[in-house]
């Protein structure tokens, strides 16, 4: 019986092929699988796909919003004033439109800071009303670092608020020679009249400012003077005190529990 032998396909380095030929037909074969691998020129090309916009449908709606749009108006004080002397409150709350009753409503709420009481000339009060007629808001304004406001809840009574700001303290050193009274000295030194009452209130038992102070005699303020963003709120604190005699030194300095000591 003989034997079948098995057909196998000859690979091409079987073949008895010139090795020109196997080159030639190995670069075929490269040639021809790049040729399908390589992309169609469809697949690089970008086209634009044109979209309708209907701008005139877009305008009527744009037209509609803007015409819903509201303008607010700031709020403004019914009544700005800056105190005058001979002012008293209820002329204050009359020219302001408020009626009494209101008025003894403040006074009520005003009992916690008494803040009222100190109003002095020069201070502001400004009054601001709601939709209805009625006192919404009062404000106190002593200095820029202190304000008082008093607002009104649903039920008519009213709330307030006592604002305090500490802005910055600055030492300056105010002194001079004695030149015919101390008060006359100290003001042309530069000294206001709350700031002299204070240095003469303070030494008061331990000099004797008309007798004792004589032409010559030198003296020294260390005051403490309190600003608000730049500005001067008025607030001052005496801090050191030294009066020069030919006789003797008198001094006064505060410590941190508040009260005046000698050194």
């Amino acid at each position: 019986m003989s034997k079948i032998m098995a057909f196998q396909r000859p690979s091409v380095s079987q073949l008895n092929l010139p090795n020109l030929h196997k080159k030639f037909l190995l670069a075929s074969v490269f040639v021809v699988g790049a040729a399908l691998l390589w992309p169609t020129q469809q697949e690089f090309s970008s086209q634009r796909i044109p979209v309708a916009i209907d701008i005139d449908s877009l305008l009527p709606h744009i037209a509609q919003q803007d015409s819903t749009l509201k303008i607010v108006k700031p709020t403004s004080p019914i009544l700005d004033r800056v105190i005058q002397s001979g002012d008293t409150l209820s002329q204050l709350f009359e020219l302001a439109g408020i009626d009494q009753r209101t008025m003894y409503k403040v006074l009520e709420a005003d009992l916690e800071v008494l803040a009222l009481d100190t109003l002095l000339p020069g201070n502001r009060i400004q009054f601001w009303d709601n939709a209805n007629g009625e006192l919404d808001k009062l404000e106190l304004y002593f200095n820029p670092a202190h304000q008082v406001v008093f607002t009104r809840f649903e039920d008519g009574t009213y709330a307030v608020n006592d604002i305090n700001i500490d802005g910055i303290w600055q030492n300056r050193i105010v002194g001079g020679e004695i030149n015919g009274s101390f008060y006359v000295s100290a003001k042309k030194a530069g000294l206001s009249a709350a700031e002299i009452q204070k240095v003469e209130s303070l030494l008061k038992s331990k000099l004797n400012f008309s007798r004792e102070l004589h032409a010559g005699d030198t003296f020294s303020v260390l005051v403490n003077d309190q600003f608000v963003e730049g500005e001067l709120t008025g607030m001052t604190t005496i801090e050191g005190i030294r009066i020069n005699t030919s006789r003797r030194d008198i001094t006064a300095f505060q410590n941190t529990d508040g009260n005046y000591y000698d050194i």
